[in-house]
């Protein structure tokens, strides 16, 4: 997870949760995909930091998504939600 976003939730995750789903419909509202994908990621990120990796597949497919409808590129291996192929534990 990226430092900043770590910096600012450690510690409540109440809190955490909140405003990842508020940035999350701000963005949905205003149309803005690319800012909508990275937020899904970090919040599909946290969950699965959390253990809650059913919650953090559907999140994590929807940023992928929409990061290729973009066609943009992240830097590092693309996310993908545990238990999928190629995944370790999904094999």
């Amino acid at each position: 997870m990226p430092e900043r976003v770590r910096f600012t939730i450690d510690g409540q995750p109440a809190e955490a949760e909140l405003r990842f789903k508020r940035a999350a419909a701000q963005f949905r509202e205003l149309a803005a995909p690319f800012w909508l994908a990275v937020t899904l990621l970090e919040y599909g990120e946290w969950l699965a930091g959390e253990g809650r990796d059913a919650e953090s597949a559907p999140l994590l497919e929807e940023a992928r998504e929409l990061f290729e409808r973009l066609r943009a590129t992240l830097p590092g291996p693309a996310p993908r939600a545990q238990g999928q192929p190629g995944d370790p534990a999904g094999s």
